[in-house]
């Protein structure tokens, strides 16, 4: 029942508990509550992790934020989040951007809000 995966990048932790007992709720504007991301993860051949969409909510905005990896690369959640974050603006790749808009559809009606940024 211990933790499955963890990565802390920026104030972002995501955790992947299984569910113990009713947590007491938490302010909305906390960046670590988990109520304050989505999480889609894109798969390839094989169902196989090749990169992410996450989404976090601050200050009644959604910030999308996107990683990929490279063809022999290995997949890590915690690398994937440290190179969303650095990186600069590049063109989204069209496997990412085909999964984007499902995902900012999804997020529109997850954190009930209309500004998005994408990054």
């Amino acid at each position: 029942m211990g933790k499955s995966k963890k990565s802390d990048v920026a104030g972002l932790s995501l955790v992947a508990d299984k569910p113990k007992k009713k947590a007491k709720k938490k302010s909305s504007s906390n960046p670590s509550n988990p109520s304050n991301k989505l999480l889609k993860y894109l798969r390839g051949e094989h169902g196989k992790r090749i990169g992410f969409l996450l989404g976090v909510k601050r200050d009644n905005c959604v910030h999308v934020y996107w990683s990929l990896c490279r063809k022999g690369d290995t997949f890590s959640l915690g690398e994937g989040c440290y190179q969303a974050l650095i990186r600069p603006e590049v063109r989204i790749p069209s496997s990412v951007s085909k999964e984007l808009e499902r995902f900012v559809e999804r997020c529109h009606s997850y954190f009930k809000t209309t500004e998005l940024i994408v990054h």
